[in-house]
């Protein structure tokens, strides 16, 4: 309501502030724009909501109006005798023992721990889910950052396992009766395909992005000649979808880095093969030069290198989904380990860490990381350093 003073027997208005009504404007259109991009999300991802998912949800909006931020980890403490593994899923660590698996999050508490039993435990990844197994026996689970969604016993031992970007993930076992054989289990954890044979080894399999289509890295030979390739399937067809044959030698690691398109690293050559169109592009390197590797988001690959073994140089190499060098980079050091996640890669030496966007690019100064023994990138630019008896996470400049 205005206000008013009197000056005799005139009155005279004083008109109300207009920046008042402005503030309390934008406050109903930020709290508007909040409830329709909540109904947006909500709805673009109603046939994956659970209560899991709720749950995280509340979580995020709790944190956001309670003003706390991911970064502000503590030091999350390790067992110095044990041996663990780690994956990052919704900027927070899983840990994984013979023992137990846990997950640590950003604020540096346990949100969730299972007693698992594995001798040989290995761990898997996507955006918000891990997949646990044992390597060499039966065993294998499902889980988020609040509890286990899934396990199974499979019929033989598992060698190998990974996960697709939408939570679908294949297993590669040393099936009875069989060489190998490759289970695809949905984002569901449904099985809805499998492969066996008796014509191959299978080291390891990958699926598209979709889960929809798998590549399987085989091998076959009397022990002094060995042939490697990769087949790739649909998993709604029983007839392979094409063969990549020409590898160059032990086949290292195979990602899809799109529906269509597969990256393959060897031992020699890193290879980026179109499932529709054949070859695109190989790039060779000398047979025990290659280090280490990631896949970066948009890349074929990140390939590190060190020219020869009393050399203090580190050679980075980053491949657009051509598989052509887009970016290269030299860093001085002793390499201790390399990790990507999204647009952000990091490299670890005995001294150093280097955090790097896709284009090899500084992000930030390098900081002292002397003692660490692995490192993990997460999806915004911090990453985590595993020292013997602690993990903590940095962030750069």
């Amino acid at each position: 309501m205005a206000s008013y003073k009197t000056e005799g027997e005139n009155i005279i208005p004083f008109a109300a502030d207009k920046r008042i009504r402005i503030i309390r404007r934008c406050k109903r259109s930020i709290f508007y724009i909040f409830l329709l991009s909540l109904f947006i999300s909500v709805y673009a991802y109603r046939y994956d909501l659970n209560v899991n998912s709720l749950k995280r949800l509340v979580s995020y909006i709790g944190a956001g109006f309670s003003g706390s931020v991911s970064s502000s980890v503590e030091s999350i403490p390790l067992d110095s005798g044990i041996s663990n593994r780690f994956a990052v899923i919704d900027e927070g660590m899983a840990v994984l023992n013979r023992d137990t698996l846990r997950y640590v999050d950003a604020a540096g508490k346990t949100g969730m721990e299972l007693q698992l039993g594995y001798k040989r435990p290995a761990i898997a990844s996507s955006g918000s889910l891990f997949l646990c197994y044992d390597r060499g026996a039966c065993s294998l689970c499902v889980a988020n950052s609040y509890e286990q969604q899934f396990s199974k016993t499979m019929s033989s031992p598992i060698i190998s396992a990974s996960m697709a970007e939408n939570g679908a993930f294949c297993v590669v076992t040393d099936e009875n009766g069989y060489r190998a054989a490759v289970t695809v289990f949905d984002k569901k954890q449904n099985a809805v395909y499998l492969w066996q044979t008796s014509e191959y080894f299978v080291s390891e399999a990958a699926l598209s992005p979709s889960g929809e289509k798998m590549a399987a890295a085989v091998y076959s030979g009397d022990g002094v000649s060995v042939v490697s390739k990769v087949i790739v399937f649909g998993t709604s067809k029983k007839e392979p979808l094409c063969e990549i044959k020409e590898t160059g030698g032990a086949i290292l690691a195979l990602r899809f880095i799109s529906e269509n398109r597969i990256s393959v690293i060897t031992e020699t050559a890193t290879l980026v093969y179109d499932i529709n169109n054949g070859p695109v592009n190989t790039v060779t390197y000398p047979k025990g030069t290659l280090c280490a590797y990631a896949f970066p988001e948009n890349r074929a690959a990140l390939l590190a290198f060190v020219p020869s073994d009393v050399s203090r140089t580190i050679k980075l190499s980053s491949l657009d989904t051509n598989g052509r060098e887009k970016d290269k980079e030299t860093i001085n050091g002793e390499i201790q380990g390399i990790s990507s996640n999204g647009r952000f890669c990091a490299l670890l030496t005995t001294d150093k860490a280097y955090i790097l966007n896709r284009d090899l690019k500084a992000v930030g100064k390098p900081f002292e990381a002397k003692g660490a023994k692995e490192i993990y990138m997460r999806k915004d630019g911090a990453a985590y350093l595993v020292y013997n008896s602690r993990i903590e996470l940095s962030l750069p400049d």
